[in-house]
């Protein structure tokens, strides 16, 4: 007869590998600093896409006591990001990190690049970053880092957007006016990434550091009134539209207290008066 420990050994075998935690012990002995592209390239043709992006932005490499365990790339986004996010935006498009490595490691490098970008680069207003479900992925990382979910990259379209094929050759091409004039070719539907994004907005953009914003507080609102202007609506132009509608209501409603205020003020003084003869 096997008791119910026995029976537990038997199913989880003390011996049986265990994964570290990225715990404390290992923030402390791990470091980010940047690097050029080519100090990651074995990291780089590691990844699963095995190629480097574009056009790179920047470049950290991550140590553990001097020694390379990963990397991340930002890079310039798809060039309607400025205007669907309405500022300046960057793509974080490569993380690895070697496999012994603590799989939530990947959401503490995400966070050191994050503090990186706001210190350094205050320019930058959203990241914006994709998890491509063919590979596996469905965006933890990016979720443990509180980055927002913004939909499918075909959510707004009517037909989803497909790459072009040289059967001949196999070989991909992104645009139909890219491959040579005698190819065969093949259209095959790309996969729908789900789309992640991280506002700086709040953290980057310094309102006294910009010119021609005027700024007034009304204590009774609690409200700050920034008149924007087509430089100031690139950083956040829904919180200063939001901003506009509470200071227009705020003067209106001191407008209407003043007028009646006005009228009513002799008429109270004429009555003071004629209480106080009496």
């Amino acid at each position: 007869m096997t008791t119910r420990s026995e029976a537990a050994q038997a199913a989880c075998p003390l011996d049986r590998p265990v994964m570290p935690v990225f715990d404390s012990v290992w923030r402390k002995s791990c470091t980010v600093r940047k690097c050029s592209i080519t100090e990651v390239d074995s990291f780089i043709q590691a990844h699963y896409l095995a190629k480097r992006p574009a056009i790179v932005m920047l470049c950290l490499i991550a140590e553990r006591d001097g020694e390379p365990i990963g990397c991340i790339v930002y890079s310039a986004p798809p060039r309607e990001a400025d205007k669907r996010y309405g500022g300046k935006v960057w793509e974080l498009a490569r993380v690895y990190l070697l496999d012994e490595i603590p799989r939530n490691a990947e959401t503490w490098l995400i966070g050191q690049s994050v503090r990186f970008i706001k210190r350094h680069h205050k320019e930058v207003a959203f990241l914006l970053s994709y998890a491509d479900p063919s590979a596996g992925h469905s965006g933890t990382i990016y979720k443990a880092a509180n980055w927002r979910l913004d939909g499918k990259t075909d959510d707004e379209r009517k037909t989803p957007r497909c790459d072009y094929y040289d059967e001949r050759t196999g070989k991909k091409y992104g645009r139909r006016g890219n491959m040579p004039q005698d190819a065969v070719v093949v259209r095959k539907p790309r996969v729908s990434k789900w789309r992640f994004t991280l506002a700086l907005v709040g953290h980057n953009f310094n309102v006294s550091d910009q010119p021609n914003i005027h700024i007034w507080t009304f204590p009774s609102a609690d409200r700050l009134f920034c008149p924007y202007t087509d430089s100031t609506s690139a950083y956040f132009p829904s919180l200063i539209r939001s901003a506009n509608r509470s200071a227009r209501a705020t003067f209106s409603g001191m407008r209407h207290r003043r007028a009646a205020a006005s009228q009513v003020a002799p008429a109270a003084r004429a009555a003071a008066c004629r209480s106080f003869s009496a």
